[in-house]
C-alpha cells in the first residue's frame, strides 16, 4: 500500500499543484473588486509555489545524489563559520562551492537549523523565478508554464540544485533581453554564475533573440540574410561549446572545480536516447501547424524564440553520449519548453486545446520514461520519514 502510494505521489502532488494555479489564473473572472481578484490570484500561486517547495523541502536526504554530495557538506561546514569567514576563506571547506548556494546555506542555517528548510529554501527560489518570468511571457496560462516545469523538470530540480537555481535566474534574464537593457542582462547573468558556473552560457539569450526578433540589431546585421547568417554561427557556437563541454572544457576546469572531477572520470562512458530529437521533432512539426494556421492574425514573435532555444536543449541532451551529466549544459535552452508550452497557440480554438493536450500527454510520457524507467537522478520512488512514506 505504501509502494503503491509512492508511486502515484508525484501525480497527487501535481494534480493539486496545478488547481492551484490554474485558480490563479482564472481569478481575472471571479466576482468582486479588481483589488479583491487580484489578492485571490497572489493567494493560490503563492499556494501553489509553497506546496511545491515544501514537498521537495521534508523529502528524505536520501533523494538525490547532490543532496548527500552538496547540500548537507555544505550546510553543515557553512552553519560553523561567521558571515564575513565566506568570503575571507572562500567558504571555509574543502570544495569551492558557488558563493551564491554558499551564502544561501549559511541563511538558511541561521534561520533554521535545518537541513529540510534549506532544500525548501533551494526549491521555493527555482519555483518562485521560473513562476515570475512565466507570469511575465504567458500571462494567464501560467498553470501549463508550472504543468511542463512539474512534467520535464521538477524532479530533476530536487537533485540537481545548485544548476537549477542558475537556470531560474537566468530564465529571469530574459525579460532584459526583450527590453534591450543589456545591462541588466550581464548582471542577473552574473548573479546565476554564483550558483554554477556554466550560467555563463546563457550569454547567448541576447544575442539570439535580437537576431531571432530581428530588432534595431544594427548596420552591421540589419538584413534578413545577414542575420540568419549570424543566427546559424551562434547556434554551431552552441553545440561545439555542448561538445567540448563533454571533453576539453571539463577537464579544464576540473582544474579550477574538483567537483568536475566526476564529469572527467565518466568521459565517454555516457549513453544516448531517441526521446530527446523525438521532443525536437514534436515541437518542431508542432510549431509548423500553428504558424501555417496562423497567416491571417499578428502572429507571436516571441514564440520563434522559444521554439529556437527549446529544441536546442532538447537536441542537445544527445551530448550525453559524451558523459552522462553533459546534458547539464543544455538546460539552459530546455528550460524554455516551460515557456514555448503555453504559447503554442493559433486563433482556432479546437487546435489551441489540442496542442496543449498533446504537449501534457507528451509531458506526461516523458515523465513516466525518466522517473519510472530511468530512475530520474534517484528522486523517484518519493520518500519521506517526516510525512511517514
Amino acid at each position: 500500500m505504501i509502494y503503491m502510494f509512492q508511486i502515484l505521489f508525484y501525480p497527487l502532488v501535481f494534480a493539486i499543484s496545478l488547481v492551484f494555479f490554474w485558480i490563479s489564473d482564472r481569478s481575472a473572472h471571479f466576482w468582486g473588486g479588481e483589488q479583491y481578484r487580484y489578492l485571490l490570484c497572489k493567494i493560490f500561486s503563492a499556494s501553489g509555489i509553497l506546496f511545491l517547495a515544501s514537498i521537495a523541502g521534508v523529502r528524505d536526504v536520501t533523494i538525490g545524489t547532490d543532496v548527500k554530495v552538496y547540500v548537507i557538506d555544505t550546510f553543515e561546514k557553512v552553519s560553523q563559520l561567521r558571515f564575513t569567514d565566506i568570503f575571507i576563506s572562500y567558504f571555509g571547506i574543502d570544495k569551492p562551492i558557488p558563493l551564491g548556494f554558499a551564502l544561501l546555506a549559511w541563511l538558511c542555517a541561521h534561520v533554521v537549523s535545518d537541513v529540510h528548510f534549506f532544500l525548501f529554501a533551494i526549491e521555493l527560489l527555482i519555483i518562485f523565478m521560473l513562476y515570475v518570468s512565466a507570469a511575465r511571457f504567458c500571462k494567464g496560462r501560467t498553470w501549463l508554464c508550472m504543468a511542463a516545469y512539474m512534467l520535464f523538470f521538477y524532479a530533476e530540480s530536487m537533485n540537481t540544485m545548485k544548476q537549477y537555481l542558475a537556470v531560474a535566474i537566468c530564465l529571469y534574464s530574459l525579460r532584459y533581453c526583450f527590453d534591450k537593457k543589456i545591462v541588466k542582462f550581464i548582471c542577473v547573468i552574473f548573479i546565476a554564475t554564483q550558483f554554477h558556473f556554466t550560467a555563463l552560457t546563457a550569454l547567448v539569450y541576447y544575442p539570439c533573440v535580437l537576431l531571432i526578433k530581428g530588432e534595431n540589431t544594427g548596420n552591421i546585421v540589419s538584413t534578413e540574410k545577414t542575420r540568419r547568417t549570424f543566427l546559424v554561427l551562434i547556434t554551431l557556437f552552441i553545440f561545439v561549446l555542448g561538445y567540448y563541454s563533454g571533453s576539453t572544457l571539463v577537464r579544464f576546469v576540473a582544474e579550477y572545480h574538483p567537483t568536475v572531477n566526476w564529469s572527467v572520470a565518466r568521459l565517454g562512458t555516457g549513453g544516448t536516447s531517441i526521446l530527446p530529437i523525438i521532443s525536437a521533432v514534436l515541437i518542431s512539426c508542432i510549431f509548423l501547424v500553428v504558424k501555417n494556421q496562423d497567416k491571417d492574425i499578428i502572429y507571436n514573435q516571441n514564440l520563434n524564440v522559444y521554439v529556437y532555444f527549446a529544441i536546442i536543449g532538447w537536441l542537445g541532451t544527445e551530448f550525453t553520449v559524451i558523459s552522462p551529466n553533459i546534458d547539464r549544459v543544455f538546460l539552459y535552452e530546455k528550460i524554455f519548453t516551460i515557456l514555448l508550452i503555453p504559447n503554442i497557440f493559433s486563433s482556432n480554438k479546437l487546435l489551441e486545446k489540442t496542442l496543449q493536450l498533446l504537449f501534457l500527454l507528451w509531458g506526461v510520457v516523458c515523465f513516466l520514461y525518466l522517473v519510472i524507467y530511468g530512475g530520474w537522478y534517484e528522486v523517484y520512488p518519493y520518500t519521506s520519514e517526516i510525512l511517514g512514506i
